[in-house]
Formats: structure tokens, sequence, C-alpha cells
């Protein structure tokens, strides 16, 4: 079980990629996604990584204010040019982002692996396409 001192997100960067791995199987209480959303809003803060990619593989079930955490980090990513993608997602998450009718909102890949290639080819895109310009 997890206490709220313990971090809900651990994070790591590759490629220029922010990778953050959320550590518990279930967000599914209000301490639990407050301490999400606290975490996710200081790395929005304190990192200056445009492209993040959020692996749920660990993951079972959330509820919806843990979708309005991910959504503000969307958006601020937006607002900077980024990107987010989210892997691991599993049948419970996606049924939840369907019944709050954004599934579609958000890039959702099979896992880190192809996550990653999602992010690295469309800033190599990016690159390519200024410097053509």
């Amino acid at each position: 079980m997890s206490h709220p001192t313990d971090p809900i997100v651990q994070y790591r960067t590759s490629d220029g990629v922010l990778v953050l791995s959320v550590a518990t199987p279930r967000l599914n209480n209000v301490d639990t996604v407050t301490s999400f959303d606290r975490e996710l809003r200081h790395l929005a803060r304190s990192r200056g990584e445009s492209r993040w990619l959020i692996d749920f593989g660990n993951t079972t079930f959330f509820i919806t204010p843990a979708v309005n955490a991910l959504l503000v980090v969307l958006r601020g990513l937006r607002e900077r040019g980024g990107r987010l993608v989210l892997t691991g997602v599993s049948q419970d998450v996606r049924y939840v982002l369907g019944l709050l009718r954004v599934a579609g909102v958000f890039t959702i890949c099979p896992n880190v692996a192809a996550g990653m290639d999602e992010l690295v080819d469309a800033a190599a895109g990016r690159n390519e396409a200024a410097e053509a310009g």
C-alpha cells in the first residue's frame, strides 16, 4: 500500500523524452489521485522536456480526477509545442477514458518502446521540416 509520501510517479529522461512510470496499481482514491496530480504539476513546472511518455503498465484502474490531471498536462505540453503519449493502458483504464469521451484526445501506444518510437519519430519529422523550410 502506498503512503502519501511515496512517489506515485517515477521518472527518467531518454532521448529528450521525459518517461514517467506510474508506480501504483490503482489511482482510485482522493489521496492517491491528489498526489498523482501534484507530482505531475511539479514535473511540468520543474522539467524542460516538451515530450512526455506516461506508462500505466503497473496501473489497472483510475478514477476521473486522474484523467483531469492528464488533461492538464496534455494542454500544457501542447501549448509548448510538445506531445504526450500514454502506454501500457489497461482495458479498464481505456474504459474510463472512453466513458469520459477523451480516449481520442490521447495518443496511446501498447508499450514504452512503441511510445518512444512515436515521440522520437515525431520530433525527427519536425526537425527535418524545419531544416527544409
